[in-house]
């Protein structure tokens, strides 16, 4: 995984510009994105969020995040393998998700990247913001939702705090 963030950092290096983005009031919106989860890996150089490991059941990988908060110049990084259909993201630390930045999704095959047609699911029971700067920088298709599962194909996936359940045996194919 070293061998990806270096990968990224010299492709995809950025300035060390760091924007804190706030309300009308001049409160400042979360920060950070946190890995609620030992699988899920969140790396950060300066600006970018490199986004690795998470679990994967067939052509689903999963990621579990206490905080997910992208502000303006920021970049959320979803590398994974290829064959990866769907990226599903649970947010469960309690407080909203704001998103102000660009989210970019790649498959990564070792030594290249290249662009992916991977659909991205961000589950947040407690909401989501989206400020004016958000760019999606991905094929497939983006979903954000405040639901507390997801039902991908009549087949019920429950996310709780720390892990995620089915509803049937054998769902992921």
């Amino acid at each position: 995984m070293k061998k990806l963030l270096y990968l990224l950092i010299l492709i995809f290096c950025t300035n060390a510009l760091f924007a804190f983005d706030c309300n009308d009031d001049g409160v400042q919106h979360p920060h950070g994105i946190v890995s609620n989860k030992i699988d899920t890996v969140v790396e950060q150089d300066n600006s970018n969020y490199v986004i690795t490991g998470g679990v994967i059941k067939g052509t689903n990988l999963f990621h579990m995040f206490k905080k997910f908060n992208i502000h303006s110049n920021e970049k959320a990084w979803f590398p994974h393998q290829p064959g990866v259909q769907n990226i599903i993201g649970n947010i469960s630390g309690g407080e909203y998700s704001w998103i102000n930045g660009e989210i970019i999704c790649v498959s990564f095959n070792g030594t290249n990247l290249s662009a992916s047609n991977s659909n991205l699911y961000l589950i947040n029971p407690a909401g989501f913001m989206f400020g004016k700067n958000v760019s999606l920088n991905l094929e497939g298709s983006f979903h954000a939702t405040t639901a507390d599962y997801i039902v991908p194909e009549r087949k019920r996936i429950i996310f709780k705090k720390d892990y995620f359940l089915s509803s049937r045996k054998n769902i992921f194919h």
